[in-house]
C-alpha cells in the first residue's frame, strides 16, 4: 500500500509540473521575466536563449515559477524539463544531487551530457531519445537508459517523458521523470542466473562475477556451509590458492574467525559496523582488534589483512531463518564498502540464497533420478537373468514334456505292436482251431457242439475289439495327407463302438506341414470324442476341418449337456494334455459351450501352403 502511495504521489506531482509548465509557457509571450528557465530553444544548438537568459538574470522570478521549482524538488525522483535544443531548463533538487554539475538548470547544460557525460544526442533502437520519441508520438513515452551518476557509476534508469504544448498543440518542452531502476535490473539479472544454471559450480562462479562488477572490489569469495561445519570456498575472484587453501581449512565449530562468527550469527562481539541483516564491515583491516571482546586467549585470524586487503565486508547468505554461507568482499583499499553497498550486497545474497536452494533441489532430483535409474537398471538385469533362468526352466519343462509324450507314444506304439503281432495272431491262430472243433465235435454230433460253435464265433469278436484298440493305439494311416481319413477312421469306430452319431466334414483338402503336427491334431480329437462320450452323454458329434483365411481350424462340436454339467473337474487331466498338444505345434485351444448346447472344442494353427 506504501508503494502504490508513493506511486500516486508522485503521479500528482508530476500532473502539476506539467500543468504549471504549460500555463508558465502560455504567458512567455506576454510577460518577459518568465523566461528565466521556461524559455523555449530553437532546434540549432545556438547561444541566443542563453544570451536572453543573460539579459533578463536581472528580473525577479515569478512567484509561479518558484513554486514548481520547490514541487519537483519535493519529488522524491529526478525531474528534469528539456527544451527543444536538448538544454535543461529545469531541474529538481534530486537530479542536481545525482550529477556533477552542481546546478544543470543554471548552466543550461545539454540533457545527454548531465545524464551521460557526453557530446551527442543518444541515437539508435536500444536507448531511443525521449525528446525525439515525444516529438514524434506528441505523447508521453517511457523508456530505460543507462545513465552516469555523480561518482561516474552506470546507473539503469526508468524515463517516463511527457510533452508540453504551447496554444497551437505544438510540442515546445518535454519533462522527463528518472527512475533508478539498477537495483530491479539486477536483481532480474540474478534471477535469471540461478534459474538458468542446474549445476552448482558454474552458478557461483557467475554469481561472483556480478558481485565484483557491482562492488568494483579487488576479490569476491562465496563460502558454502557444508553439513560438517567447513564454510570452503565454492567459486572465487581474486584470492590466491594459497589462501583459500588456508581458509578451506577452517569450520564453523573450531575456527576462531570473523567469518565463522559471521556465519554463527555472532557479530554482537564484532567490534565493527554491523547490519541489522547480520553483515559486518571494515573500513580498515589493519586497525581490526586482534582478539575477541573479553577474550585474549584465542587471537582472530586476519588473512585479509595478511594478504593486503584494507577494507573488507562479510555478508551472510540465508535461507529462511538459517544461514547456509557468506559472500566475502575485499579490496586492496580504505573506506571501500559504504553500509549502503553493503546492504545491497545483502540483498543480492538473499537472491544467491534461494538460487542455491534451488540448484541444490536440483542437483538432489538429479542425484535421486540417477539412484532411481541404476536401481531400475539393476532390476531390469535382475528380472532379465530371472527370465532367462524362467525361460531356460520352460524349455527344460518343455523338452520333458515333449520327451514324456514321445516316450508315451512309443509305449502306445510298442503296446500296439504287440497286440498287433503277439496276441492277436495268436487269437486268430486260437480262432481256427476253434472252428476245427466245432466241425470234428459236429461230425461225431457231440454233445459238447454248441460250446464249440459259440467258442469260434466269440473269438473274432475278440480280435476286432483288439484291433480297434490297436487303431487307437497306433493311427498308421496318418501322415501330412491323411489327417481327414484318419479322423473318419475315428469317428466311424466311435459310432461302431457307442451307438453315437459322429459325423466327419471337411471343405476342401487340407494340407499338414508335418506328419507330428498330424498326430497331436488326431490325439486332440481323440481326446475329446472320449471326453465327449464319457462325460457328455450327446446323440450326435460333428467333426469340421477346415483350411481359411489363413488358418487350419478343427472344430467338433457335440449336443451333449456341456461343460458345465458333464464333470469338468475329471476331464481336467485330458484337457491339460489337449492344451499342451496345441502349445507344442503352435496351436490355439478353445473349449467353451456350445449355443444351443453341449460343447464346442476349436483347435487353430496357422495354414502353410504345401511346397509341391
Amino acid at each position: 500500500s506504501s508503494v502504490v502511495a508513493n506511486e500516486l504521489y508522485v503521479i500528482v506531482l508530476f500532473r502539476i509540473v506539467c500543468y504549471g509548465l504549460r500555463k508558465s509557457y502560455s504567458r512567455t509571450k506576454r510577460r518577459a521575466e518568465l523566461k528565466i528557465g521556461i524559455t523555449p530553444v530553437n532546434n540549432d544548438h545556438s547561444t541566443s536563449n542563453l544570451s536572453t537568459a543573460r539579459q533578463n538574470e536581472n528580473i525577479k522570478p515569478s512567484v509561479s515559477l518558484a513554486f514548481l521549482q520547490t514541487v519537483i524538488d519535493a519529488i522524491p525522483e529526478s525531474i528534469l524539463v528539456i527544451d527543444l535544443g536538448y538544454r535543461v531548463v529545469l531541474a529538481n533538487q534530486a537530479t542536481r544531487e545525482h550529477v556533477t554539475a552542481v546546478n544543470p538548470f543554471v548552466e543550461h547544460l545539454p540533457c545527454y551530457q548531465v545524464s551521460h557525460h557526453r557530446d551527442s544526442p543518444c541515437q539508435g533502437d536500444e536507448f531511443p531519445c525521449p525528446l525525439k520519441e515525444v516529438l514524434a508520438t506528441k505523447a508521453p513515452v517511457t523508456v530505460v537508459h543507462t545513465h552516469l551518476d555523480s561518482m561516474g557509476s552506470e546507473v539503469f534508469v526508468e524515463i517516463t517523458a511527457s510533452p508540453i504544448f504551447n496554444e497551437a498543440h505544438e510540442v515546445v518542452q518535454i519533462v522527463e521523470s528518472c527512475r533508478d531502476i539498477t537495483e530491479r535490473k539486477r536483481i532480474h539479472r540474478l534471477l535469471e542466473i540461478g534459474n538458468r544454471h542446474m549445476a552448482m559450480k558454474p552458478m557461483l562462479d557467475e554469481f561472483v562475477k556480478e558481485i565484483m562488477d557491482f562492488a568494483k572490489c579487488s576479490a569476491v569469495g562465496i563460502r558454502i556451509l557444508d553439513p560438517e561445519g567447513r564454510i570452503d570456498f565454492h567459486a572465487q575472484m581474486g584470492f590466491n590458492e594459497e589462501n583459500r587453501d588456508v581458509q578451506n581449512s577452517r569450520s564453523a565449530q573450531q575456527s576462531r574467525c570473523r567469518c565463522v562468527e559471521v556465519i554463527l550469527d555472532q557479530t554482537d562481539a564484532l567490534q565493527a559496523p554491523c547490519t541489522e541483516g547480520g553483515s559486518y564491515f571494515i573500513s580498515s583491516t589493519t586497525e581490526l582488534p586482534a582478539y575477541r571482546s573479553g577474550d585474549e586467549k584465542q587471537p582472530y585470524c586476519n588473512m585479509c589483512s595478511l594478504l593486503g586487503f584494507e577494507a573488507a565486508a562479510l555478508v551472510p547468505i540465508r535461507l529462511g531463518d538459517r544461514t547456509i554461507g557468506l559472500i566475502l568482499v575485499a579490496d586492496r583499499r580504505k573506506n571501500a564498502f559504504s553500509m549502503k553497498m553493503v546492504m545491497e550486497l545483502e540483498r543480492m545474497a538473499m537472491q544467491l540464497g534461494t538460487a542455491i536452494q534451488r540448484v541444490r533441489a536440483e542437483e538432489l532430483l538429479r542425484a535421486a533420478h540417477h539412484e532411481l535409474e541404476n536401481r531400475v537398471q539393476e532390476r531390469t538385469k535382475e528380472l532379465a537373468r530371472i527370465n532367462r533362468d524362467l525361460e531356460a526352466q520352460i524349455q527344460e519343462r518343455r523338452l520333458l514334456e515333449q520327451e514324456v509324450l514321445d516316450v508315451s507314444t512309443r509305449e502306445q506304439q510298442r503296446i500296439g505292436q504287440e497286440l498287433h503281432d503277439g496276441l492277436g495272431q495268436e487269437l486268430t491262430g486260437l480262432g481256427y482251431l476253434a472252428k476245427r472243433l466245432h466241425h470234428r465235435l459236429l461230425a461225431q454230433a457231440s454233445p459238447e457242439v454248441q460250446k464249440a460253435a459259440e467258442l469260434a464265433q466269440g473269438i473274432p469278436g475278440v480280435i476286432n475289439q483288439i484291433q480297434r484298440i490297436v487303431r487307437n493305439l497306433v493311427p498308421m494311416e496318418i501322415d501330412r495327407d491323411g489327417l481327414l481319413s484318419a479322423l473318419q477312421a475315428l469317428a466311424a469306430n466311435l459310432e461302431e463302438r457307442s451307438g453315437i452319431s459322429c459325423l466327419v466334414e471337411s471343405n476342401r483338402p487340407v494340407w499338414i506341414r508335418d506328419v507330428d503336427t498330424a498326430i497331436h491334431l488326431y490325439r486332440i480329437a481323440q481326446e475329446v470324442l472320449n471326453n465327449a462320450v464319457k462325460h457328455g452323454k450327446p446323440q450326435r458329434i460333428l467333426l469340421r476341418l477346415e483350411a481359411q483365411d489363413g488358418q487350419t481350424t478343427l472344430r467338433i462340436h457335440d449336443d451333449g449337456l456341456g461343460i458345465h454339467h458333464s464333470g469338468k473337474r475329471s476331464a481336467g487331466s485330458g484337457l491339460r494334455i489337449m492344451q499342451y498338444r496345441a502349445s507344442v505345434i503352435g496351436a490355439d485351444l478353445d473349449v467353451q459351450s456350445a449355443p444351443g448346447g453341449g460343447t464346442l472344442v476349436t483347435c487353430t494353427l496357422p495354414w502353410e501352403e504345401p511346397n509341391d
